[in-house]
């Protein structure tokens, strides 16, 4: 006989912060599932016995939302129900993106470990839905946190699984060497389409023959029928094809849920309906509803070998990000801003924790993986679609104000004066971070101020001078809305301060305002309107910069060792913008039609071409090189390159006016940069360093990146920093429409290929942002150091992103 097969249920809700319905409706809803949860196993404990009904919360959230909506004796109740095993906790905090930095990932899923251990309940597992990958350093930060265990339900709408198969069990060691064990599994409504739950009956990721036949639809007792004619043919052929696929266990977990839906239900019917199977089937298939934790205690009884992988989980996923590249910029700036928070006032002695958590659980929810409602892109003029994307963006907002309030206190603490009529304009500067930061630190001079009684103006003889040293720092001035920017070049050692002051000094002469205006001229102090020099080569203490009048940026010569810091034969120049667009009658079905891949045959793509030759303006500490260029998708699309004198530092600001689209589109800036000889590149992401190409599961996703911080180029003789202050999402490369290439562990790495920030694209066809017209800045950073390693280099990176504090004091 052959034998029987035991099949674990895990009945849970998949949880999407919008897409079926409002955000703060979500909320309520996923709290009310575990209170009818409750009912249901109050109910199931009278009237029976030799089955137990079991829920698994798929996160923390829905846990503490539940809280919030629920009464003392509810919360008795199921804390009862956790520690008896039939409702199971999990230690994820949500469904997250790569967006999420380590620190906000940390404050999460601690949440969930200290809610168990206050109730007495054990947690060892965590589970993810829908998104298709996760950091490398999340294997660490999960098993730091005492998670031992992660189940996966990967969506291969937009993505696929690691190791070429499903139900896959297998070691993921972290770079710190902590080890989880993963059971990559099948999408979280497999166990619908073999109709183990009543009335939900699916075909998605199973296309058979019953796509095609009309059922359901004529009584309830033939509708049963119909539910379990097709689970018997559905379930024992997925079950046999396992076996000829050469799956080892006799047992199989499945992922389910009570309707046929997102945020979902639980289903008391599911027991009913499992018992109907295994009275027609006793000698072939056993079934028992588990959680996380049951399951992975007996999947570790098993002594069949399991294989260990070390690397990224790629996420196919984060792309989406870049259909709101504002919110993101947003996101990104806030999450500096609690990062800052915690490197200067770690125990809160300083700050407000309330406010430090506000701002965490908001960039949770920004960051989590649902970015609107389910008809973003069919339907972008409904109103839900705006109600919800504009839920998603004051996530982002909210955090930002939470992070940078709580700052503010901090640094009033630290000996910020807030505008006072009269005050010295006096600033205190700071560098918070573990490694050497240079300027420039920006002091602000509001328009109204005064200085030893007289109307603060450029035209008035200025010096900085350092309070303790006496030391009298250069600087320039350029005019911001409303207020004076004075740009002071200095270097501060790791966490160093120092006190600067503005003073008069009739010997001085006037700083220069620079005012960019519209068709790029610009105003000096107390002189008429200067024409701009067009010149071919600009060149600072550590660079020679080549301009094209037609092409812009053409080479860029590194006066350390006398070699380029572009690839040679580049197919685009330093910061050249890339359009592409595919065209068709439904913006939806060119989406589906397209898969995985984010170009077609028909993608037709454009590169900026200068319109005007570069202008350059020189200043006492730097030269602006401004570009203005005509590209397709955009009314315009200018950078301005500032080239410093004081550092082998290169500043580019990208500014454009965007078409507004709802064709698939994407956006790329161009940045071929290279190291030299020996070149290897990395990239940062939550919790760790990788190096694209290498460092990766076997079939993960290599065709573009989600990275914190930005890209360290490491050569034999300097490293060089390309950072991303505003723009996740990198490519390396820039393919032609072909079939998607996955990692396959041929260790050969990207150092040869081209890098691509992507700062935005509108590509998924389900919940993501459709519009991406309006005016966008995003802001980079090249730094180049003399061989410096490359934990210490994105070190470096992370603070050149968050720049010096500075305050009035």
């Amino acid at each position: 006989m052959k034998p029987k097969w035991k099949i674990y249920l895990i009945h849970h809700s998949h949880t999407d912060i919008g897409y079926t319905e409002r955000q703060n409706k979500i909320a309520r809803i996923h709290a009310d599932y575990i209170r009818q949860a409750i009912q249901i196993l109050d109910q199931e404990g009278k009237t029976r016995k030799e089955k137990k009904f079991v829920w698994q919360c798929e996160n923390y959230w829905q846990v503490k939302n539940f809280y919030q909506f629920s009464d003392l004796e509810e919360q008795e109740k199921f804390e009862s129900y956790v520690r008896q095993g039939q409702i199971g906790l999990s230690g994820n905090y949500l469904n997250m993106t790569d967006l999420a930095g380590d620190d906000i990932l940390w404050y999460g899923i601690s949440q969930a470990k200290r809610y168990a251990q206050q109730i007495g309940a054990p947690l060892t597992s965590a589970m993810a839905a829908d998104v298709n990958g996760f950091s490398w350093g999340y294997a660490d930060i999960l098993a730091e946190a005492g998670i031992e265990n992660l189940f996966t339900c990967v969506h291969t709408h937009h993505g696929m699984y690691p190791g070429e198969r499903t139900q896959l069990p297998f070691w993921w060691k972290g770079p710190k060497g902590n080890k989880i064990l993963v059971w990559s599994g099948e999408h979280y409504n497999l166990a619908n389409e073999f109709n183990l739950a009543p009335h939900t009956a699916t075909t998605y990721m199973i296309q058979d023959h019953y796509a095609n036949i009309p059922l359901y639809q004529t009584d309830s007792q033939t509708t049963e029928e119909e539910e379990l004619t097709v689970c018997k043919d559905r379930l024992f052929r997925y079950l046999s094809e396992l076996k000829q696929k050469g799956y080892p266990y006799q047992f199989i977990p499945l992922m389910i849920s009570g309707t046929i839906t997102d945020n979902a239900p639980p289903s008391a019917g599911i027991l009913d309906r499992i018992m109907k199977i295994e009275e027609r089937y006793p000698d072939t298939v056993q079934i028992e509803m588990v959680t996380l934790d049951q399951f992975f205690t007996i999947l570790r009884k098993e002594t069949i070998p399991i294989e260990t992988y070390h690397g990224d989980w790629t996420d196919w996923w984060a792309d989406g990000v870049g259909s709101t590249p504002k919110e993101v910029k947003t996101f990104r700036k806030a999450q500096r801003a609690y990062e800052t928070c915690l490197r200067v006032d770690p125990s809160y002695q300083l700050g407000k924790k309330e406010w430090m958590d506000n701002a965490a659980e908001n960039l949770l929810l920004f960051a989590e993986h649902t970015w609107g409602y389910s008809s973003s892109v069919n339907e972008p003029w409904e109103t839900m679609v705006s109600i919800l994307e504009q839920q998603k963006k004051s996530y982002a907002a909210q955090a930002m104000n939470d992070s940078t309030s709580n700052l503010d206190l901090i640094q009033t603490h630290l000996g910020e004066k807030l505008p006072a009529a009269g005050r010295e304009l006096v600033y205190r500067v700071i560098n918070p971070y573990p490694t050497e930061l240079s300027g420039p630190a920006k002091l602000f001079v509001d328009f109204w101020e005064y200085l030893d009684g007289i109307r603060f103006s450029p035209d008035i003889p200025l010096q900085i001078i350092d309070e303790e040293s006496g030391q009298n720092y250069p600087y320039t001035i350029e005019k911001t809305a409303r207020a004076y920017q004075l740009n002071v070049s200095l270097s501060l050692r790791p966490n160093e301060k120092r006190d600067l002051r503005i003073v008069r000094a009739e010997t001085v002469l006037p700083k220069p305002i620079i005012r960019l205006t519209a068709d790029q001229t610009m105003d000096l102090a107390g002189q008429p309107l200067s024409e701009p020099v067009f010149q071919d080569t600009v060149e600072t203490p550590d660079f020679i910069i080549s301009l094209d009048p037609e092409k812009g940026i053409t080479n860029m010569i590194d006066k350390l060792d006398d070699t380029s810091l572009l690839k040679k034969q580049a197919k685009y120049p330093f910061g050249c913008g890339v359009y592409e667009v595919t065209r068709g009658a439904d913006p939806c079905q060119i989406r589906k039609k397209m898969g995985r891949n984010r170009k077609a045959l028909n993608t037709k793509r454009y590169f900026a071409k200068l319109t005007e030759r570069p202008a350059v303006f020189k200043t006492e500490l730097y030269y602006d090189i401004f570009l203005n260029y005509q590209l397709n998708g955009t009314n315009w699309y200018r950078i301005k390159l500032r080239a410093h004198l004081d550092s082998p530092k290169l500043t580019v600001t990208v500014r454009l006016h965007k078409h507004s689209e709802h064709d698939p589109e994407n956006l790329y800036v161009s940045f071929p940069l290279t190291a030299g000889a020996g070149e290897e590149q990395f990239i940062d992401k939550s919790g760790c360093i990788v190096r694209p190409g290498v460092d990766q599961l076997p079939q993960s996703n290599q065709d573009f990146y989600a990275l914190q911080e930005g890209v360290v180029l490491k050569g034999k003789n300097k490293t060089v920093l390309l950072c991303m202050p505003d723009t996740p999402l990198v490519t390396f490369g820039m393919s032609e429409a072909s079939a998607i290439s996955t990692f396959q562990g041929n260790k050969a790495g990207s150092s040869s290929s081209e890098i691509f920030s992507w700062p935005m694209n509108n590509f998924w066809e389900t919940n993501f942002n459709a519009d991406l017209g309006g005016f966008y800045e995003f802001e980079y950073t090249v730094l180049r150091l003399s061989n410096m390693e490359v934990q210490q280099a994105f070190s470096r990176c992370k603070a050149e992103n968050s720049g010096l504090i500075c305050f009035h004091r």
